[in-house]
């Protein structure tokens, strides 16, 4: 077994640390809620894992909990106590390889420059990330479902994910892909300008099913291929999120259908189902 040192200087005489950042516990339980340190008595700390995919340990005093990184631990153990304006660094960049010998009390300019050779200084992301769920495989078969015409709840129950995680997926706000249609900015003064202007004509009301909560702007001829029409008021409608949803990859099948419902002005069309075809009978027979 590697050498341990005691963190009792730290002020937690019940934990100790190993040369390699392997915490230990040295506490028993001796009564229903009191706990006894044994120095004979060892039990490994699990760390948890943080969104840099750094190591992180929690400790306990005095019924409070502190979390540290290993490599912190193994710092002031091993090396001494952290000077003023230092930070620890990772000789190899490797922020997991927490043996003494790999690390260095330094500025945090230095620090950065380390990372800039390494090639670390960004956080881990997508199917990099420690605390990844999804794999690219995943979302561009979710993305292909909903090209294939799924709804993005559908798509959520089917890969049992938030419904608004997947909403951020599907139109490419998380994992995001060069490949993907870039998306519009929701902050430029003229699609506020258009977006206000469209749900104060639609009395802020969905046109299809009529609802008046979770409003969005749809344009009615997409935005990606009619750049002239993006700011044109005649262009948009006021739809729910869930119809909006619906609508979203199927604007040519839905066109004439939402154009007809803006001549009709505030008529609404009551139905049990998003049926392109029922719909549209149902159009025709009025």
């Amino acid at each position: 077994m590697q050498p341990r040192r005691n963190l009792s200087e730290l002020g937690y005489a019940g934990y100790s640390v190993d040369e390699n950042g392997n915490v230990f516990s040295h506490y028993k339980k001796t009564g229903q809620y009191s706990y006894s340190i044994i120095e004979a008595e060892i039990k490994r700390v699990k760390p948890s894992i943080d969104r840099h995919g750094r190591q992180v340990i929690s400790l306990y005093k005095n019924g409070k909990r502190q979390n540290f990184r290993n490599y912190q631990l193994v710092a002031f153990v091993f090396i001494g106590p952290q000077p003023p304006n230092t930070v620890v660094c990772h000789n190899d960049g490797n922020v997991n390889n927490n043996h003494f010998s790999n690390l260095r009390y330094d500025t945090q300019k230095n620090n950065l420059a380390d990372m800039d050779k390494h090639g670390t200084r960004n956080a881990p992301n997508g199917e990099n990330h420690p605390r990844s769920k999804l794999t690219w495989k995943i979302v561009n078969s979710m993305r292909q479902d909903f090209e294939n015409g799924l709804s993005i709840p559908e798509i959520a129950k089917k890969y049992k994910l938030h419904y608004e995680t997947t909403r951020q997926i599907i139109r490419n706000q998380r994992w995001k892909d060069d490949k993907v249609q870039p998306r519009r900015n929701f902050n430029d003064p003229s699609y506020i300008k258009w977006r206000k202007s469209v749900y104060k004509r639609d009395n802020y009301t969905c046109k299809m099913c009529g609802s008046t909560k979770n409003l969005q702007a749809h344009h009615v001829r997409r935005w990606a291929d009619n750049p002239h029409l993006r700011f044109d008021v005649k262009n948009g409608i006021t739809l729910c999120v869930l119809c909006h949803d619906r609508v979203t990859g199927y604007e040519s099948e839905y066109e004439d259908y939402l154009l007809t419902l803006l001549q009709r002005g505030n008529i609404k069309l009551k139905y049990d189902k998003f049926d392109i075809d029922r719909m549209l009978m149902n159009l025709d027979d009025e």
